[in-house]
């Protein structure tokens, strides 16, 4: 199979020559034991216990990196991988960058093709250390060698795996850089092979859709590298996808592209055109088409390869289609694209109509799978399947026949716009549900929600509005926790059937939704569809499978494989009737009149919907006389709507093959012109940002991105903002300007923080720190998250040194609201490390920056009341919060801490006091809608309060439904405990 090099290769700057370091041999990530070494008995590793929480227990194997140990996570009780980087490489500046580099590229990327990287850091003796799953298989290398010649439906299938983790690494804005099949893990999930894409320490975190090599130096695999790469020029994801080119001709052929020594398979890459497979393997039959995929991803020009990773990965599946299909009549194997059997003269599709196919066909196949959904009344099921499986057929059947028998059906779907904008899912199911538009009023959706007043505050956060005493912004964990809370008790208790199509092209809150109704759908009936490849979880799983013969011949066709996904049967018709050349997407456009080409292209550049006016407004046509044709084809659907109707695609699956069909060019463009028509109409920021993000223009709008970023943070999705931040931060640092720059890493450390990527956050952060070291506001904010971060983390050491240097920082800028906010935060962090003094002395420094912060002051006196009460002295306690209260700023959450502190005071000596101020604290906690505080209240009511059982009951079981809404496990087994002496039946 050829020598295989792991090199770093460098450019001498004044003769443009290359230099290539000895070759050595290359591990996966802990992916298997092939080819490690017999582990040494003087390892002094071996039982010994890693920064206290990993216990080593034997090698996996080793690289030019370090050696990855097969380890035991003690406090999880779980079998994982630790990779520690060799000590020399900790000494080279480079390696710990790339190490570093490694565990934040990883980290980022959560996809099933993808290993997932638990922790990493820096041992007591400087070493670094990397821990991630373990994973059990083969490399595709080893697969090659044990079992070539792979067939060609296995080769497109663990190729496409990989693929697909290459895209959402892209969409990410990382490249691989070092993609091969040693980095290629082959395991088993269900049966089936199932790929893991390995080592992305030689990954270069891009800002943007392009990388720039730093210097002269490239890093990877001389076999497998572009020539873009080799020259250590900018690269991009196309460079990848010339990778996969190549490990493609590899699983035809079983040899690599060009044989020799380093010079010698460098100079083929940069300068020679590979032999086509079939010239270099006459011994078997190669897919031609499979070969015309391998040779367009290794062209030396960038701009002729695929534009994407899923534009290749649809042309490797489009390639292994059979295009031939069995006449019904005789039986005889013709061309898909006959019209008539040359052998018995039939006609190639059984229904006509006016000469064309009867199209969509009638519901057939999936009967069973349909019947299983009716007979389900209640109870969530979970519908996986491939692309083009028939998801979507199956769901608007189960949707017609209920409708038929006269339910209610609420459906979610993803954004049509592919921009995945936060909540619009979930918003507008709740919209039906509720009888209101999607751009509601506050008014309107008071009145609509009357019944259910718990659930207002939570439904302003779906709907974007503001209402009057709204949680605060800093209290960004409770507006989510009660956005959630409100969708799906409203959803799960409307009398409705809930379709969810399609989850995994939602956005992350509407997932979250979705999750929860499959873990508790209560008594409705919830029925989720996504792909196969990325899974949801929660309810009874069905799983589709290709169409048979039986199948098939009712639909009119026989193709050979004798099982085939409705969507081929479908393009199979389709292209028949149309004549195209062949049963491909791409194909069924090329017939098209360039009119109505256009105004397709238009249409899937929009997304799945777009109004019809918006497509004059792009293609600068009336586009209406080419939609009778495309409607005709199966192209469109029309549906009424605002203005002038509106154009639908029949599916996702058809507009992502067309989408992946047209130039990179032609994308782009259309992107920019679909942007300019948007930005008229007042668009939603972060539908704009998609498109322009999209166009890869030179002139590029950073404010468009940051608007974008600025609309999820609104709307809690955190997930959203860190990546609109991350691309704008990378539109930035092209400029080279890190006055840009700096801002923005430090949004989208604020961004990553609150979405829960620690390491990513650290990471942003610190790079605040570097690029601006004299801007103190910047300085101050970076180190005050860094401080929070580090108190979530339990690190309390670098948690005060965090906050210490924000208070200098801060007090620096004059910035005395922030001052006065962190040395609070101190005070706090000393109480609850019994540290009553250094509470107390950071408190009295607050109380003098508060004079003219009204607001602040009376969080001040209220956190001296909680000081007051750890040490005993409840009396000092209530006073003080009595005075907080008398402060009209002093926020709605923190006034029902003070209720709750005066009550607790006041049950030993006047309960009828306790009670009042508790039932105040009641009060202030259901206007916000916090149901996390009215359950955790109600419970100590329950115990302190209630005057007999039956109350204690009332109160208890109110509590822990709240507490299920929230999901709040353990306060509700709290709950069930104190339940269970009343003998009382729990939820």
């Amino acid at each position: 199979m050829g020598s295989r090099y792991k090199v770093a290769v460098a450019r001498d700057p004044a003769t443009g020559t290359l230099e290539g370091a000895a070759p050595t041999s290359s591990t996966p990530g802990g992916g298997e034991e092939r080819r490690a070494p017999a582990v040494p008995e003087r390892d002094p590793l071996i039982g010994t216990t890693l920064v206290g929480k990993y216990r080593i227990e034997g090698l996996l194997g080793r690289g030019a990196m370090g050696r990855v140990y097969r380890a035991h996570h003690l406090d999880l009780d779980a079998a994982v991988a630790v990779k520690l980087m060799r000590p020399d490489r900790a000494a080279n500046r480079e390696s710990v960058a790339r190490f570093r580099q490694e565990a934040r590229a990883t980290s980022r990327l959560r996809h099933p093709n993808v290993i997932t990287i638990l922790d990493f850091g820096q041992t007591e003796s400087g070493q670094f250390y990397l821990v991630t799953e373990v994973l059990t298989g083969r490399t595709l290398a080893r697969v090659l060698e044990e079992e070539a010649p792979l067939g060609p439906q296995r080769v497109v299938r663990l190729l496409g795996q990989a693929l697909s983790a290459l895209d959402a690494a892209h969409a990410l804005g990382v490249i691989h850089r070092d993609f091969k099949p040693e980095n290629i893990l082959v395991t088993r999930l269900r049966g089936e092979e199932h790929v893991k894409v390995l080592d992305f320490g030689l990954a270069q975190l891009v800002e943007g859709p392009t990388a720039t090599t730093a210097g002269n130096n490239v890093s990877g695999t001389p076999d497998y590298m572009s020539p873009e790469q080799i020259r250590g020029e900018t690269i991009d994801a196309r460079s990848d996808l010339y990778s996969a080119g190549v490990v493609l001709y590899e699983l035809l052929t079983e040899m690599q592209p060009y044989k020799g020594d380093l010079l010698a398979v460098l100079s083929g890459h940069l300068h020679h055109p590979p032999e086509p497979p079939q010239l270099r393997r006459m011994d078997r039959a190669i897919v031609p088409a499979l070969e015309a995929v391998c040779l367009r991803a290794m062209s030396k020009d960038r701009s002729l390869r695929f534009g994407a990773a899923a534009e290749m990965r649809a042309a490797l599946e489009a390639a292994v289609d059979d295009a031939r299909v069995r006449c019904t009549g005789c039986g005889v194997q013709v061309s898909a694209a006959a019209v008539d059997c040359p052998e018995c003269g039939a006609a190639m599709a059984h229904r006509t109509l006016g000469g064309g196919v009867e199209l969509p066909p009638r519901f057939v196949g999936r009967e069973e799978e349909l019947a299983r959904l009716i007979a389900t009344t209640s109870g969530a099921a979970r519908v996986l399947g491939r692309a083009g499986s028939g998801r979507t057929r199956l769901v608007d059947e189960l949707r017609r026949r209920l409708e038929q028998e006269g339910g209610w059906v609420v459906t979610l779907r993803p954004d049509p716009s592919g921009a995945r904008r936060s909540w619009l899912p979930v918003r507008r199911a709740l919209a039906a549900v509720y009888g209101v538009v999607e751009r509601a009023t506050a008014d309107e959706l008071r009145a609509a929600c009357w019944e259910r007043p718990q659930d207002v505050p939570g439904l302003f956060e779906v709907f974007g509005l503001d209402a009057e005493g709204a949680i605060p912004l800093e209290e960004v964990a409770l507006r989510r926790r009660e956005g959630l809370a409100a969708a799906v008790s409203s959803l799960r208790d409307a009398e409705a059937t809930i379709l969810c199509e399609d989850v995994d092209r939602f956005d992350p809150l509407s997932t979250l939704v979705v999750e929860r109704l499959l873990r508790d759908p209560g008594e409705r009936r919830i029925v989720a569809t996504a792909t196969d490849v990325a899974p949801i979880e929660g309810g009874e799983e069905l799983r589709l499978v290709p169409l048979g013969l039986g199948a098939q011949a009712a639909l009119g066709v026989s193709l050979s494989p004798s099982h085939a996904w409705p969507l081929e049967i479908e393009q199979h018709l389709r292209s028949r009737a149309e004549a195209a050349p062949e049963a491909t997407p791409a194909s069924r456009l090329s017939v098209l009149p360039p009119t109505a080409r256009r105004v397709m292209a238009a249409a899937v550049i929009s997304g799945s919907e777009v109004e019809i006016e918006l497509l004059a407004d792009i293609t600068g046509q009336d586009p209406v006389p080419s939609l009778g044709l495309l409607a005709a084809r199966g192209l469109v659907r029309l549906a009424p709507g605002p203005g002038d109707g509106r154009v639908i695609l029949p599916s996702l699956t058809l507009r992502d093959a067309l989408y992946a069909s047209l130039d990179g060019a032609e994308r782009s463009g259309y992107h920019l012109v679909l942007r300019e028509a948007l930005e008229k109409r007042d668009a939603d920021p972060t539908l704009l940002a998609h498109h322009e993000w999209l166009a890869a223009s030179s002139e590029a709008s950073l404010a468009i991105l940051e608007r974008a970023a600025e609309a999820c943070t609104r709307a809690l999705d955190d997930e959203g903002a860190a990546r609109w931040y991350h691309r704008a931060r990378a539109r930035a640092q092209r400029t080279g300007d890190d006055h840009l720059a700096a801002p923005l890493s430090l949004a989208l450390g604020n961004a990553l923080s609150r979405a829960g990527d620690v390491v990513g956050a650290v990471e942003a952060l610190h790079a605040v720190i570097l690029a601006a070291p004299g801007n103190l506001p910047l300085l101050a904010d970076a180190h005050h998250q860094l401080g929070r971060l580090a108190i979530e983390q339990g690190d309390r050491a670098t948690a005060v040194s965090e906050l210490d240097h924000a208070i200098t920082a801060a007090l620096g800028t004059e910035n005395a609201r922030l001052a006065a906010t962190m040395y609070l935060e101190l005070a706090t962090l000393f109480s609850e490390d019994d540290r009553p003094g250094d509470a107390a002395r950071a408190l009295r420094r607050a109380i003098p920056l508060a004079t003219n912060l009204p607001d602040l002051a009376a969080r001040l006196v209220l956190a001296t009341a909680l000081g007051c009460k750890r040490s005993g002295r409840l009396d000092e306690a209530a006073r003080l919060a009595a005075e907080a209260l008398l402060i009209p700023e002093l926020p709605a959450s923190e006034r029902a801490r003070a209720h709750a502190l005066i009550a607790e005071a006041a049950r030993a000596t006047d309960i009828e006091l306790a009670a009042a101020h508790r039932r105040a604290a009641l009060d202030e906690l259901r206007r916000l809608g916090d149901r996390r505080g009215v359950a955790q209240l109600l419970h100590d009511a329950a115990a302190l309060d209630a005057r007999d059982t039956l109350t204690a009951k009332r109160w208890l079981l109110e509590a822990a439904e709240l507490a299920r809404q929230v999901e709040w496990n353990e306060g509700l087994a709290l709950i069930r405990e104190a339940l269970r002496p009343l003998d009382v039946d729990t939820p």
